[in-house]
């Protein structure tokens, strides 16, 4: 039975870290494409990346939204918030 646990344990975490290179790797393409004055929205890997990655962005920015949280700031606070709690999570699953 551990094990079975420690197999699920290991998928969810290569999961959330799969994620979290996805959401890495949409900052990145975002920050190219400010440097270089492209438009990366027609990119079809980009619109993956997007589509992956805001599934766990979006309750994060509902949250934002209902308790009035960084409006009007120039960063999107709840994609980094999205971030830091994969990651937060990622690192309890050895833990549990």
């Amino acid at each position: 039975m551990e094990a079975i646990f420690y197999i699920i344990a290991k998928v969810i975490s290569l999961l959330l870290s799969a994620v979290s290179l996805a959401m890495s790797t949409r900052v990145i393409m975002e920050i190219i494409a400010m440097m270089t004055s492209r438009d990366v929205s027609g990119n079809r890997f980009y619109i993956f990346i997007y589509t992956v990655t805001e599934i766990f962005v979006t309750p994060f920015r509902y949250l934002c939204m209902k308790l009035n949280l960084f409006q009007g700031t120039p960063i999107d606070a709840p994609f980094y918030i999205a971030y830091f709690a994969l990651i937060f999570i990622n690192g309890l699953l050895p833990i549990i």
